[in-house]
């Protein structure tokens, strides 16, 4: 039931993010499809689809109202949040929980270049810290493992990952920005919440003020662990 979900992007200014479509010699605002129900719709290895980009469109930074009013304002923002996807991204922003969506975790670059748009966030609005946020099963092995299968292909895809982001964020030191750099997911629960949105949708229905206490506390010990999130520091390690 339901309908699936058209995301179209914008630039910091406003405008439409645009590309041209293969054999096309014209431009067009570029979107992206969630699908709402994406067991219909199999990858060749027969993995739920659960998003849909125009072939050939390239990867861009999702940029929530907020932040772009924040960012034409040039209202500092201390702690920035990279969101795994345009939902988390937007439901964090309601929450204060300040955040830019990336369309994978492989997806905060692209042929070795961080999007031009973060870096102007983190310039305009001076931020201090940034933390990439995963889904509570990051740790885990892939439900579809069959026999020779490597074990490790999961884990590492997200070791890469987060690595790739580090070394993307301490990059910004040539240009006289240093930056606290942390990486954090949901802390696994009863409620089996996989991802911020789900958290705040479920756990904390009703009192979602509490995500932005736990993160605070969780960086500000140094504890790692929260009650709802883990949050670790990797500028150094």
């Amino acid at each position: 039931q339901g309908y699936d979900m058209v995301i179209f992007y914008y630039d910091l200014d406003g405008h439409p993010i645009m590309y041209t479509p293969k054999k096309r010699n014209h431009e067009e605002h570029f979107y992206r499809v969630r699908f709402q129900n994406p067991e219909e719709r199999k990858d060749k290895n027969g993995r739920p689809i659960k998003y849909y980009s125009p072939s050939g469109s390239g990867t861009h930074l999702y940029i929530p109202q907020k932040i772009r009013s924040m960012y034409k304002q040039s209202r500092k923002i201390k702690r920035l949040f990279i969101q795994e996807g345009e939902k988390k991204a937007e439901k964090s922003c309601k929450h204060d929980v300040l955040s830019v969506g990336v369309m994978g975790i492989h997806n905060i670059g692209s042929y070795n270049t961080m999007p031009k748009e973060l870096q102007l966030i983190i310039q305009k609005c001076e931020v201090e810290e940034i933390v990439f946020m995963l889904d509570a099963d990051w740790q885990d092995l892939s439900s579809n493992l069959k026999v020779y299968d490597n074990v490790q292909q999961r884990p590492l895809s997200f070791f890469y990952a987060i690595k790739n982001y580090k070394e993307y964020m301490l990059s910004l030191r040539n240009l006289d920005i240093n930056l606290e750099v942390f990486f954090g997911a949901v802390r696994t629960n009863e409620k089996d919440d996989k991802g911020v949105d789900d958290l705040l949708a479920n756990t904390l229905k009703g009192s979602e003020d509490e995500l932005k206490k736990d993160i605070e506390q969780t960086i500000n010990d140094k504890a790692d662990e929260g009650n709802y999130v883990e949050i670790h520091k990797i500028t150094s390690l």
